[in-house]
């Protein structure tokens, strides 16, 4: 942010209903109002509990910003990041929508968050 960037939370995006139809189309609305509302410029964080929501996630684009423990827990709780324009590219993807002029967009020195310090530096090093 104080790079001049919006950052959004993302919620959830499953729905609690015994009904697997319901929760599918209704996941699906959700992906279709991101689809829609997200902005290339923005960068959209996520905070989850367990591997399985990391996993969710990454079919969205996310990647691990950071993770730590918590006592009494076994697993890591994360925090996950993407940029915009990553988050509706993989949403187009997923949803299986035809893009338009799709394009990268990076922060003017190149950089926003420690894990793409890493990961530029681990590239840099291969």
């Amino acid at each position: 942010m104080d790079r001049g960037v919006r950052v959004v939370e993302i919620g959830n995006f499953s729905v609690a209903s015994e009904n697997p139809r319901i929760r599918e189309r209704t996941t699906q609305i959700i992906e279709m109002a991101w689809l829609r509302m997200a902005s290339d410029y923005d960068v959209y964080i996520c905070h989850v509990l367990s591997p399985a929501h990391e996993r969710l996630y990454r079919k969205y684009g996310f990647e691990i910003a950071e993770a730590y423990d918590v006592p009494g827990k076994k697993t890591q709780d994360a925090i996950l990041w993407v940029r915009g324009w990553q988050f509706k590219a993989a949403l187009r993807k997923h949803l299986k929508v035809e893009t338009q002029n799709e394009r990268q967009l990076v922060a003017e020195d190149g950089f926003l968050l420690p894990a793409e310090f890493r990961n530029q530096n681990s590239a840099e090093s291969k």
